[in-house]
Parts: structure tokens; sequence; C-alpha cells
């Protein structure tokens, strides 16, 4: 027990010298996990969400146009000339 108290002791030791001389902290492997898995999460929600919005989307593939969609047509008319 001992040893793990030293070791976290010495990790905050550094890591206020770090922050001292204007350098980032330094994360433990754990942190940087956890970090990680959050982001993950919040990436998944979000693309659950987008998909659930638009749910075309998950049929799209990616890099290939689609035959079947139709072109999107906006309401734009030109004058006509009439003089031909």
């Amino acid at each position: 027990m001992k040893s793990i108290a030293e070791s976290m002791h010495n990790f905050d030791r550094e890591n206020f010298q770090r922050v001292a001389a204007g350098l980032p902290e330094m994360q433990d492997e754990q942190a940087v996990k956890r970090q990680a898995a959050k982001t993950a999460e919040i990436f998944n929600e979000l693309f659950r969400q987008l998909l659930a919005v638009f749910p075309v989307l998950a049929n799209k593939s990616v890099g290939r146009p689609q035959r079947d969609a139709s072109p999107v047509v906006v309401g734009v008319q030109r004058k006509r000339d009439h003089h031909s």
C-alpha cells in the first residue's frame, strides 16, 4: 500500500513541476483510456441520433452515387423570352 501512495505522490509532484514550468500535465494510462471511452460514447450517441433523424443515411454507401436516388429540384423558374 505504501508503494502505491508513494507513486501517486511522485506522479502528483511531477505534474505540479510540469505545470509550474508551463508544460501540460501528464495523464496516467487509465485517465487516457477513460477519456477515449467517453469520447467514443459521445460519438456513438451522436451518430445514433443522426441516424434516427436521417434514417436514409444508414442505407447509403460511401463513395458510390446512388442510382435510385432522385435529384433534388429547387423551385427556380427561368423567364421566357417572348421574342423567339
